[in-house]
């Protein structure tokens, strides 16, 4: 049986075409003379019988072999390659949205279709890897499922693109495995559409560190903190073996891997389960296939928490977790530093892809270009709506030639069709970018009235909620140039929860387009209110917020657009008579009565807040771009910290809480020479200040009221009429012209006044609390408290009285 096999072996070596030919010569040549026969024939004869007896059973092996196994055909042509910088123009445009968009699966661009196979798509926990994959074909601007792989599902395998195949090798399970990497590898032809598994490699599996010099897929190390490796192998797709490299130098366990067209190299640092480094900087080594041997390359300044690097224009451009960025030259055995990334902190991973003619990065959804021609990063956000930072977006960039491909999704709770997108974004040959080098984004609001008091400005500002302040800074910080955005969002009393946005747009006919859903109003607040707007969100911004019946009222203000979040329609009369809205200043101020009030807290609380270099309308979203001062006068403890690019210090006594984004040395200087002093007391009063209310011009009205009155010798029935509906028309507080009542409220009465009384003018610190009980013209109570007491201004100066404020149900907790 063996010899059989052996037997047809020769026969599959033999040339098909030819014995075929030599079977047609032979037939029509000539018949020659017979031959007498001999028997029994001689060795000769007997050689000769079995030669032509093998000869035509070769023949009819041959025979039955062509018609069993007809000869394939051609190879089928790749499809031409698609030039998309130049079919696209130039920015950002937007292509038919993936099936999934994929993190950690391998990816390929191989001149006509983008191939993506693998990975797992993130919702908002741990997700098992995907063992299917898809295309996007540029020519007919469609995707298409890839065939059945023989591989198992995996995230974050070795991978290249070898020009005609596309290599995947080890990767990891999700950890559903023990141990959970794999060891084994395939590779798929886009042309032929079919799968071959690789030979096995010798080294364990796991998920390596990879690059394609050209001919071989390199793959080292792992990135595996608690099992560390220093071996690695390359595979040849053409003879289909691996081969053992030499060790490498040392650890790295978080980073990337770049081929520089001589060398591989490895860029990042070995960090265990606590994000804990062996090195205090990035460090990166250098494997040349030619010779197989390792170098270690200087140290960077870098750090060695999260970063990122790519090669491009013959440089390695690397970018860390604080925003730092440096470029490693190979003839030079030289790093130098480059300006940072033109973002704000957030705890994120940054990554990067690089074509030949920009680095493009990508960081918590925002969006950055490196341009080696000037040598500078930029902001490039994306088409709107610009994902939130920090939350909800993911965003998976892929090159196609010298255009990027950025698909993305928001997650949460849920996720749909309608939240996966895909962007092509085509670098122009110049960026156009303003005077501080970011990429231009809305014009900010400028305040006015800054004004020089020797080597500082003095520049007066208005909280959303009506507090003010003045800011005292050194010139030199130019702190108004960088514009500002006011946020704030409102709850209802009764239900805390969720909190509503008030979203200001710098301009009084500003697009509301990326708000809303069409282009028509759906209708307008009921009753004696005409032309007072109500636009259906966005479905989109009904995802973000969790808003799935939301709505907008819109108003305008001589400077401002301002859009009224709503969680029902039904809600829009409601809110627009109990929020209070206008400009003082040209800064927008919001007042809220009844069952609203204003969110209270900073940050994530969405409280009052002034953001200065902040271009975004949205109280939960900042623009990052690389000096933002957040201000809050929700108040706070402590004194000043600066870690890096981050900062923040406790302002004006505890009552103004400033956080500090930027490069180190702005985010230093801010904290060194920021100071913020009170400027909205009365005439007259200087020492007046209000604290802990979260409407203080409110309280520090009413106290003023009833100081004025008492000092007059007006009795608490006088009082009390002025404080009421009746008392609007003759009196209102000079600064903020705020009335002691508004529409919606029917009466006043003062409940009790806990305090000396009558008030003596100049009998020493006055402290006391004013109850009052307020009835709504629906026929509802609210209680207020406003206390006064003795205290510090603003300013720092002792005062005989301070308006604190208290907890107040009109104005909220």
């Amino acid at each position: 049986m063996t010899e059989l096999k052996e037997r047809f072996s020769l026969a599959d070596e033999i040339g098909t075409r030819d014995l075929w030919g030599e079977a047609r010569r032979r037939a029509a040549a000539p018949e020659g003379p017979p031959r007498s026969l001999e028997w029994p024939p001689s060795i000769g004869r007997r050689i000769a019988i079995v030669g032509v007896a093998f000869a035509v059973f070769a023949v009819a092996v041959v025979f039955a072999w062509d018609l069993s196994h007809p000869e394939p055909g051609p190879r089928p042509r790749p499809a031409p390659a698609v030039d998309l910088a130049a079919e696209l123009p130039e920015g950002w445009s937007e292509l038919p949205a993936p099936p999934e968009v994929r993190s950690g699966a391998a990816t390929a661009w191989t001149g006509s279709q983008l191939l993506v196979w693998g990975g797992y798509e993130y919702v908002g926990s741990n997700e098992d890897p995907d063992e299917g994959g898809f295309a996007y074909d540029a020519t007919s601007r469609r995707w298409e499922p890839l065939p059945p792989s023989p591989l198992a599902g995996r995230s974050d395998p070795a991978f290249a693109w070898t020009g005609r195949e596309l290599l995947i090798w080890g990767g990891w399970d999700g950890g559903f495995r023990d141990p959970p990497y794999f060891d084994d590898g395939a590779a798929f032809d886009p042309v032929a559409e079919t799968w071959r598994m690789l030979a096995p490699a010798p080294i364990e599996g796991r998920s390596a560190f990879s690059v394609w010099t050209g001919k071989e897929l390199i793959v080292w190390g792992s990135r595996e903190r608690a099992g560390r490796r220093l071996d690695g192998a390359a595979y040849d797709p053409v003879t289909n073996a691996w081969r053992p490299i030499a060790d490498g130098p040392t650890d790295i366990t978080d980073g990337s891997a770049v081929w520089t067209g001589e060398e591989m190299i490895v860029f990042g640092a070995a960090l265990d389960g606590n994000n804990h480094a062996d090195t205090p900087t990035a460090i990166a080594a250098a494997y040349d296939p030619v010779t197989d041997t390792w170098r270690e390359l200087p140290p960077s300044d870098l750090s060695p928490q999260a970063m990122t690097a790519e090669w491009v224009n013959g440089e390695l451009i690397a970018w860390d977790y604080d925003h730092a960025s440096s470029a490693y030259d190979p003839e030079s055995n030289a790093w130098r530093t480059l300006t940072d990334v033109p973002l704000r902190f957030f705890e994120c991973r940054p990554k990067i892809v690089a074509t030949s003619r920009t680095v493009f990065g990508e960081f918590c959804g925002k969006t950055v270009v490196f341009s080696p021609e000037e040598d500078a990063w930029h902001r490039i956000p994306m088409p709107s709506p610009d994902p939130p930072g920090g939350c909800c977006s993911i965003v998976e960039p892929a090159t196609a030639g010298d255009v990027v491909l950025v698909s993305t999704h928001f997650y949460g709770k849920s996720l749909e069709a309608v939240d996966r997108r895909m962007f092509a974004y085509n670098p122009p040959d110049v960026i156009q970018t303003d005077v501080r080098g970011e990429v231009l984004e809305p014009e900010p609001f400028i305040p006015q009235g800054a004004e020089r008091d020797g080597d500082h400005i003095r520049l007066p500002v208005v909280f959303p909620d009506g507090t003010r302040a003045t800011l005292v800074y050194p010139i030199a910080l130019d702190i108004a140039s960088l514009g500002v955005q006011p946020d704030i969002s409102y709850v209802f009393l009764d239900d805390p929860a969720p909190r509503y946005p008030i979203v200001f747009l710098q301009d009084p006919n500003a697009s509301i387009e990326e708000f809303v859903e069409g282009t028509e109003p759906a209708g307008f607040v009921a009753g004696s209110y005409p032309g007072i707007e109500v636009w259906e969100m966005s479905e989109r911004w009904q995802k973000h917020r969790q808003l799935f019946q939301g709505h907008w009222v819109r108003l305008h203000l001589p400077s401002w657009t301002v859009l009224i979040a709503l969680g029902d329609v039904d809600d829009a009369e409601e809110v627009f008579v109990s929020l209070e809205i206008q400009e003082i200043e040209r800064f927008p101020v919001v007042g809220a009565i009844g069952r609203l009030a204003l969110a209270d807290g900073f940050g994530e609380s969405e409280g009052a807040q002034l953001s200065f270099g902040d271009a975004a309308a949205e109280p939960d979203v900042v623009s990052q771009l690389d000096a933002t001062i957040f201000l809050s006068p929700d108040g706070c403890t402590g004194g000043t910290d600066v870690n890096g690019t981050y900062g923040s210090a406790c302002l004006a006594n505890g009552s103004v809480f400033a956080s500090i984004y930027g490069d180190r040395d702005f985010v230093a200087s801010v904290v060194d020479g920021l100071r913020v002093v009170e400027t909205s007391a009365a005439p007259g009063s200087a020492c007046i200040d209000a604290r802990g209310s979260t409407h203080r011009d409110r309280a520090r009205s009413v106290a003023e009221a009833f100081l004025a009155m008492r000092i007059e010798g007006a009795s608490e029935d006088e009082l009390a009429t002025a404080l009421s509906l009746r008392g609007l028309a003759s009196w209102r507080d000079p600064l903020s012209g705020l009335p002691p009542l508004r529409e919606g409220y029917a009466s006043s009465e003062i409940v009790f006044v806990d305090g000396p009384l009558p008030i003596v003018p100049n009998g020493g610190p006055l402290a006391f609390e004013i109850g009052t009980r307020l009835r709504t013209v629906a026929g509802g109570e609210v209680s207020e408290t406003v206390a006064v007491v003795p205290g510090t201004n603003l300013s720092g100066d002792r005062c005989e009285f301070v308006v604190a404020g208290a907890r107040s149900g009109l104005d909220g907790p």
